[in-house]
């Protein structure tokens, strides 16, 4: 399992899923189906197989984890919210947007009230929101998003690191998509 993660990591991906694919089997048969390991490597997998751009056997397998984990994990701990990211970020590859963001939504929800509105799991879950709501050209909620972001960002960050300067970009384009050229062009000044 190590050598298929390494030929992963290295973007060799058919001969990295050959390797997987063999390593479950033996994974499963020594610990079974339910053991961290066995998820973990799982995950691996799924991973290795959206690099293929499978990513329907990847959801399922995404969806398997998840299932499990939440047999043996509460419903709002760090592995389950890892995984649901992971799915939900797998609808958005395979376009199927409201699935994503609800799912988005509802970890959101949960990092907000378990971790901080300023977390970076957060943060970053807020930001992968806002740009699934731009590809449904949503662009008012999408901009309250990247506003939020901004604002922490700035904040904690600075006016010019590259991460808030892309958030203020981000904040400019979702003005320019509502037809708000005036505001977005004194907004791209700064960058």
């Amino acid at each position: 399992s190590s050598f298929a993660y390494c030929l992963f990591k290295k973007n060799l991906f058919e001969q990295a899923n050959i390797l997987f694919e063999k390593a479950l089997i033996t994974q499963k048969l020594l610990f079974g189906n339910n053991h961290p390991n066995t998820l973990a490597l799982e995950f691996n997998y799924a991973m290795n197989l959206e690099s293929l751009n499978k990513y329907s056997e990847a959801h399922q397998i995404l969806q398997n984890i998840l299932n499990v984990e939440q047999l043996i994990y509460s419903l709002n701990h760090s592995n389950i919210l890892s995984t649901k990211l992971s799915i939900a970020l797998n609808l958005l590859k395979q376009e199927k947007l409201i699935e994503s963001q609800q799912l988005l939504e509802n970890i959101l929800d949960i990092q907000k009230s378990n971790l901080s509105i300023n977390h970076s799991d957060t943060i970053q879950t807020m930001n992968y929101l806002a740009d699934c709501l731009v590809i449904q050209q949503k662009f008012i909620a999408a901009q309250n998003y990247y506003q939020q972001i901004f604002d922490f960002q700035q904040q904690t960050l600075g006016f010019e690191h590259p991460k808030t300067l892309l958030t203020y970009n981000n904040i400019a384009i979702a003005l320019l998509r509502q037809g708000q050229f005036e505001k977005a062009q004194k907004m791209l000044k700064f960058i």
